[in-house]
């Protein structure tokens, strides 16, 4: 009996170890950005709608409680060389100002979408796990992005 119980119990530990190892292994779901790679995109010009070859992949969500504010914003972003995979709502309609969340972008990708996009604040929560590379919150002063994104039309 005592044998069958020490069994037992050695699989679960083997189980436990197992599972933290695949965890440490996979690395934190927040690891630090790459370096910028070398090449087109590090030395980029900032006020230039990205390059077809250096498309960033982008989430809108309206953060200011103006209906079809995401939706029109994202209609605006091609011109930016952006490609918008998903549009939706804030967790809440109460943002005062834009924040652009930095899920994987590399530096000089991140300093060309901020100058593009008229200089919102920048969050940085690195997670190599989602389709999007960044996420656009808009805020109540979503006014200066879209005039900056209608002027690349």
């Amino acid at each position: 009996m005592s044998r069958a119980r020490n069994l037992v119990l050695l699989l679960i530990v083997l189980v436990c170890v197992a599972s933290l190892w695949f965890a440490w292994r996979d690395g934190p779901a927040t690891p630090d950005p790459p370096a910028s790679p070398p090449g087109d995109a590090a030395t980029a010009a900032p006020d230039r709608p990205v390059a077809p070859d250096e498309t960033i992949t982008l989430a809108v969500l309206n953060g200011s409680g103006e209906p079809g504010l995401a939706r029109r914003v994202s209609r605006l972003l091609p011109a930016a060389g952006v490609v918008v995979v998903a549009v939706g709502n804030a967790p809440h309609d109460t943002f005062s100002r834009t924040l652009l969340v930095d899920r994987r972008l590399d530096p000089a990708r991140r300093r060309q979408l901020v100058h593009l996009l008229a200089d919102p604040a920048v969050v940085r929560e690195w997670d190599r796990r989602c389709e999007e590379e960044a996420v656009l919150v808009l805020g109540r002063d979503h006014g200066r992005i879209v005039t900056a994104l209608e002027r690349l039309r």
